[in-house]
């Protein structure tokens, strides 16, 4: 799972992403699953084995602090 923000413009704050991608290493190839709720960066994920990722804290959109969670099932 690949996510985060983007710097648009040097020296402007980072932009916060809702996309999410599953990358495979067997292949080498990236591909888009459904986002996120909320757009985030800096959050932690941990991965289970039942294929759910559970993503929390992180900051938002004008560097809000996030610290909700929400869980992807893959």
């Amino acid at each position: 799972i690949i996510g985060g923000a983007t710097q648009v413009t040097r020296g402007q704050p980072e932009q916060p992403l809702s996309s999410v991608e599953r990358y495979d290493p067997a292949s080498g190839t990236s591909t888009e699953i459904n986002p996120t709720k909320t757009a985030q960066y800096g959050h932690q994920a941990v991965h289970l084995s039942d294929n759910t990722v559970i993503i929390c804290g992180g900051q938002g959109v004008g560097g809000k602090i996030l610290s909700d969670c929400e869980t992807l099932v893959y």
